[in-house]
């Protein structure tokens, strides 16, 4: 699946992006996404933020690949390339923290 969505949009990385293990964080409105290879991590990350159902101004979103917090300065072709799975997708997690309060 991953190498057909690959072929109609070569310019683009498909990434699932799925909550930490049981943490009580807010749910995303959808988990697959087909992200622009030229954007940041950082870029991608406020993307999913705006996403997010409940998630307030005081709570930090963290995002791994595998158990790495990669770098909000990062294209996102760069973390493609780096950590994608076998079936073609770039998993990630993420995870809430509160951060005033």
């Amino acid at each position: 699946m991953s190498q057909r969505i690959i072929e109609k949009y070569d310019d683009r990385v498909p990434v699932i992006v799925n909550s930490y293990p049981r943490s009580n964080v807010a749910m995303l409105a959808k988990k697959k996404y087909i992200v622009p290879s030229d954007i940041t991590m950082g870029r991608f990350v406020n993307n999913v933020r705006k996403n997010m159902d409940n998630i307030n101004s005081s709570q930090a979103l963290y995002m791994y690949v595998g158990n790495v917090l990669v770098s909000n300065t990062i294209l996102m072709s760069q973390v493609y390339e780096m950590y994608k799975s076998d079936d073609g997708f770039l998993y990630i997690t993420y995870a809430l923290e509160n951060t005033f309060g």
